[in-house]
Protein backbone atom coordinates (compact mmCIF):
# COMPACT_ATOMS: atom_id res chain seq x y z
CA UNK A 1 0.00 0.00 0.00
CA UNK A 2 0.92 3.51 -0.77
CA UNK A 3 1.92 6.01 1.72
CA UNK A 4 -0.28 9.42 1.82
CA UNK A 5 3.26 11.36 0.86
CA UNK A 6 3.99 9.06 -1.68
CA UNK A 7 0.67 8.99 -3.16
CA UNK A 8 0.50 13.00 -2.70
CA UNK A 9 4.16 13.56 -4.49
CA UNK A 10 2.66 11.03 -7.38
CA UNK A 11 -0.51 13.19 -8.26
CA UNK A 12 2.20 16.54 -8.40
CA UNK A 13 4.21 15.00 -10.72
CA UNK A 14 1.40 13.78 -13.27
CA UNK A 15 -0.04 17.21 -12.89
CA UNK A 16 3.96 18.88 -13.46
CA UNK A 17 4.23 15.96 -16.84
CA UNK A 18 0.08 17.45 -18.07
CA UNK A 19 1.48 21.22 -17.35
CA UNK A 20 4.48 20.06 -19.57
CA UNK A 21 2.90 18.68 -22.13
CA UNK A 22 0.10 21.26 -22.37
CA UNK A 23 3.05 24.13 -22.67
CA UNK A 24 4.68 22.33 -25.72
CA UNK A 25 1.02 22.00 -26.94
CA UNK A 26 0.48 26.21 -26.71
CA UNK A 27 4.05 26.77 -27.88
CA UNK A 28 3.34 24.62 -30.75
CA UNK A 29 -0.06 26.48 -31.04
CA UNK A 30 1.47 30.31 -31.28
CA UNK A 31 4.39 29.26 -33.54
CA UNK A 32 1.61 27.41 -36.15
CA UNK A 33 -0.59 30.73 -35.73
CA UNK A 34 2.39 33.32 -35.87
CA UNK A 35 0.77 34.73 -38.87
CA UNK A 36 -1.84 35.92 -37.12
CA UNK A 37 0.18 37.04 -34.07
CA UNK A 38 2.09 39.86 -34.36
CA UNK A 39 5.76 39.15 -34.00
CA UNK A 40 6.38 40.78 -30.68
CA UNK A 41 3.16 39.04 -28.89
CA UNK A 42 4.78 35.50 -30.46
CA UNK A 43 8.24 36.66 -29.15
CA UNK A 44 6.92 37.92 -25.56
CA UNK A 45 4.44 34.32 -25.10
CA UNK A 46 7.29 31.92 -25.72
CA UNK A 47 9.67 33.78 -23.83
CA UNK A 48 7.48 33.67 -20.86
CA UNK A 49 6.41 29.81 -21.38
CA UNK A 50 10.06 29.11 -21.30
CA UNK A 51 9.88 30.82 -17.88
CA UNK A 52 6.73 28.61 -17.50
CA UNK A 53 8.57 25.56 -17.92
CA UNK A 54 11.88 26.45 -16.55
CA UNK A 55 10.14 26.16 -13.09
CA UNK A 56 7.98 23.49 -14.27
CA UNK A 57 11.56 21.44 -14.29
CA UNK A 58 12.97 22.92 -11.04
CA UNK A 59 9.63 21.93 -9.48
CA UNK A 60 9.35 18.15 -10.19
CA UNK A 61 12.82 18.56 -9.72
CA UNK A 62 12.45 19.32 -5.79
CA UNK A 63 8.98 17.46 -6.19
CA UNK A 64 11.33 13.95 -6.60
CA UNK A 65 13.02 14.67 -3.57
CA UNK A 66 10.43 15.76 -1.36
CA UNK A 67 9.01 13.27 0.77
CA UNK A 68 7.19 14.74 3.41
CA UNK A 69 3.58 15.97 3.51
CA UNK A 70 4.87 19.52 4.18
CA UNK A 71 7.01 19.94 1.76
CA UNK A 72 4.82 18.45 -0.86
CA UNK A 73 2.58 20.73 0.15
CA UNK A 74 4.43 24.01 -0.68
CA UNK A 75 5.23 22.49 -3.70
CA UNK A 76 1.62 22.11 -4.79
CA UNK A 77 1.29 25.68 -3.93
CA UNK A 78 4.04 26.81 -6.21
CA UNK A 79 2.49 24.59 -8.64
CA UNK A 80 -0.81 25.82 -8.62
CA UNK A 81 1.00 29.02 -8.83
CA UNK A 82 2.51 28.09 -12.26
CA UNK A 83 -0.36 26.64 -13.87
CA UNK A 84 -2.74 29.86 -13.01
CA UNK A 85 0.59 31.76 -15.07
CA UNK A 86 -0.25 29.31 -17.94
CA UNK A 87 -3.51 29.29 -17.96
CA UNK A 88 -3.63 33.40 -18.36
CA UNK A 89 -0.90 33.05 -20.81
CA UNK A 90 -2.71 30.26 -22.86
CA UNK A 91 -6.15 32.03 -22.80
CA UNK A 92 -4.24 35.17 -24.09
CA UNK A 93 -3.26 33.34 -26.80
CA UNK A 94 -6.52 31.86 -27.63
CA UNK A 95 -7.91 34.99 -27.30
CA UNK A 96 -10.50 33.22 -24.63
CA UNK A 97 -11.48 33.76 -21.25
CA UNK A 98 -9.37 32.23 -18.50
CA UNK A 99 -11.05 29.41 -16.78
CA UNK A 100 -9.90 28.92 -12.93
CA UNK A 101 -10.63 25.77 -11.50
CA UNK A 102 -9.70 27.46 -7.86
CA UNK A 103 -9.51 31.28 -6.67
CA UNK A 104 -6.96 33.14 -8.22
CA UNK A 105 -3.46 32.78 -5.38
CA UNK A 106 -2.05 36.10 -4.66
CA UNK A 107 1.33 36.53 -4.54
CA UNK A 108 1.67 37.90 -1.05
CA UNK A 109 -0.53 34.54 -0.17
CA UNK A 110 2.43 32.28 -2.09
CA UNK A 111 5.35 33.84 -0.87
CA UNK A 112 4.29 33.39 2.21
CA UNK A 113 2.93 30.07 2.07
CA UNK A 114 6.09 29.04 0.60
CA UNK A 115 8.28 30.72 3.28
CA UNK A 116 6.47 28.35 6.09
CA UNK A 117 3.37 30.68 6.90
CA UNK A 118 -0.09 29.00 7.26
CA UNK A 119 -2.14 29.46 3.94
CA UNK A 120 -4.74 31.72 3.53
CA UNK A 121 -7.60 30.76 5.97
CA UNK A 122 -6.09 28.87 7.98
CA UNK A 123 -6.73 29.72 11.67
CA UNK A 124 -3.77 32.04 12.57
CA UNK A 125 -4.77 32.36 16.33
CA UNK A 126 -4.89 36.11 16.27
CA UNK A 127 -8.89 36.45 15.75
CA UNK A 128 -11.30 34.49 17.70
CA UNK A 129 -14.05 35.89 15.87
CA UNK A 130 -15.26 38.26 13.27
CA UNK A 131 -15.99 40.93 15.73
CA UNK A 132 -12.38 40.87 17.05
CA UNK A 133 -11.37 41.23 13.11
CA UNK A 134 -13.42 44.01 12.58
CA UNK A 135 -12.44 45.72 15.80
CA UNK A 136 -9.36 46.14 14.50
CA UNK A 137 -10.24 48.24 11.76
CA UNK A 138 -12.77 50.20 14.29
CA UNK A 139 -15.86 49.18 12.33
CA UNK A 140 -19.02 47.36 12.93
CA UNK A 141 -19.10 43.43 11.99
CA UNK A 142 -22.15 44.43 9.59
CA UNK A 143 -19.53 46.60 7.53
CA UNK A 144 -19.34 45.63 3.36
CA UNK A 145 -16.33 44.22 2.46
CA UNK A 146 -15.69 47.08 0.45
CA UNK A 147 -15.02 49.12 3.18
CA UNK A 148 -13.34 47.08 5.00
CA UNK A 149 -10.72 46.64 1.97
CA UNK A 150 -10.62 50.65 1.48
CA UNK A 151 -9.93 50.93 4.81
CA UNK A 152 -7.40 48.33 5.08
CA UNK A 153 -5.77 50.04 1.97
CA UNK A 154 -5.10 53.01 3.62
CA UNK A 155 -4.14 51.74 7.19
CA UNK A 156 -1.61 49.71 5.47
CA UNK A 157 -0.37 51.99 3.13
CA UNK A 158 0.37 54.39 6.52
CA UNK A 159 2.03 51.77 8.74
CA UNK A 160 4.13 50.06 5.73
CA UNK A 161 8.35 50.53 5.59
CA UNK A 162 8.54 51.94 2.68
CA UNK A 163 6.14 54.98 3.61
CA UNK A 164 8.00 55.39 6.78
CA UNK A 165 11.00 55.74 5.18
CA UNK A 166 12.33 52.53 6.37
CA UNK A 167 11.20 52.59 9.94
CA UNK A 168 10.13 49.17 10.86
CA UNK A 169 8.28 49.97 14.15
CA UNK A 170 5.06 49.61 13.09
CA UNK A 171 5.55 45.87 11.28
CA UNK A 172 3.74 44.40 14.10
CA UNK A 173 0.29 46.48 14.25
CA UNK A 174 0.98 46.43 9.76
CA UNK A 175 0.90 42.05 10.38
CA UNK A 176 -2.32 42.22 12.82
CA UNK A 177 -4.42 44.43 10.42
CA UNK A 178 -3.03 41.61 7.58
CA UNK A 179 -4.10 39.16 9.40
CA UNK A 180 -7.36 40.53 10.62
CA UNK A 181 -8.63 41.56 6.89
CA UNK A 182 -7.94 37.94 5.67
CA UNK A 183 -9.94 36.67 8.49
CA UNK A 184 -12.53 39.14 7.46
CA UNK A 185 -12.40 38.05 3.95
CA UNK A 186 -12.62 34.39 4.18
CA UNK A 187 -15.50 35.29 7.21
CA UNK A 188 -17.49 37.10 4.14
CA UNK A 189 -17.14 34.89 1.28
CA UNK A 190 -18.02 32.47 3.73
CA UNK A 191 -21.53 33.98 4.70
Amino acid sequence: MTNPSEKHREEILKVLGSLKENIQETLDFALDNIDSLQMDSYFAAEENLERIASGVNRLEIEVEGSFNRDGLKQLETRLFFLEDRFEELDADLRQRPVRRRRPRISLFDFFRFTQGEPPPGAPSGEFKSHLEAFAAFNLKPDAPLKTVTEIFRKMAKELHPDSRGGDRSQEPKLRKLIAAYQYIKEYCLSK
